[in-house]
């Protein structure tokens, strides 16, 4: 069980530091594959004791990883609609043509509000894209616990 836990562990870091949307997707039907062999695995070893309160614990602590696991791949997925970027881009074109035709004469200013407006939609886009983007969940707390998990060595 415990080499499972650790493949289990280099798959959630491998799904952080997807690269690709598609990336993603094969990391977590490998992750899905091992939660399953996880689940079984899990149920074989509690069944001599499984109406005990340790193994409600063990389960219910498993299923909530399996939980966190499907609600990062659905959140990770979820993007804002394409239809909605492309209303975000005209906005703010449209209201820094407005102002660049109203202040036509303060051209320092007008250029640095259309680049503002540039910035915070590129900042949409990146933190639209997690896997993509600048802007990255970090991974250190599975790095951690993957380092933790390394195996004792004997005497």
């Amino acid at each position: 069980m415990e080499d499972l836990l650790r493949r289990y562990v280099d798959a959630r870091i491998a799904f952080g530091e997807a690269a690709s949307a598609n990336a993603e997707v094969a990391q977590y039907q490998r992750t899905e594959a091992l939660q399953t062999q996880l689940w079984e695995t899990l149920i074989e070893a509690i069944a001599p004791f499984r109406d005990t309160p340790r193994a409600s614990l063990l389960v219910t602590t498993t299923n909530e990883s399996i939980d966190l696991a499907a609600e990062r791949f659905a959140t990770r997925q979820a993007h804002i609609p394409p239809r909605i970027m492309r209303m975000l881009v005209f906005f703010a074109l449209l209201a820094a043509g407005m102002v660049g035709y109203d202040r036509g004469h303060q051209r320092r200013t007008t250029t640095l509000l259309f680049l503002l407006l540039t910035l915070a939609a590129s900042l949409v886009v990146d933190l639209d894209r997690p896997s993509t983007g600048m802007v990255n969940v970090p991974q250190d707390p599975m790095l951690e616990l993957r380092a933790s998990m390394q195996p004792v060595d004997a005497p």
